[in-house]
């Protein structure tokens, strides 16, 4: 579950990567309101490691970084 939130709405996209670049997912990408929010990954089909995620709008981005374990 990637949790984020925002001080004011926004068009939103996020996305997975692997840690050398490579899209994985895109899981969302839409207006989003002020608030907090919560996107859950269905990771089933992955491996465990180091993924980043990446939230965009068109005045930031952020990118951080994550582990998934089985």
């Amino acid at each position: 579950t990637i949790r984020f939130t925002l001080t004011e709405s926004a068009v939103l996209t996020l996305s997975v990567f692997t840690p050398d670049g490579r899209l994985v997912e895109t899981l969302g990408r839409g207006n989003y309101s002020v608030g907090q929010h919560q996107v859950i990954w269905n990771s089933k089909e992955f491996a465990s490691g180091i993924y980043l995620y990446r939230l965009s709008s068109s005045a930031t981005v952020q990118t951080r970084k994550m582990m998934l374990l089985r």
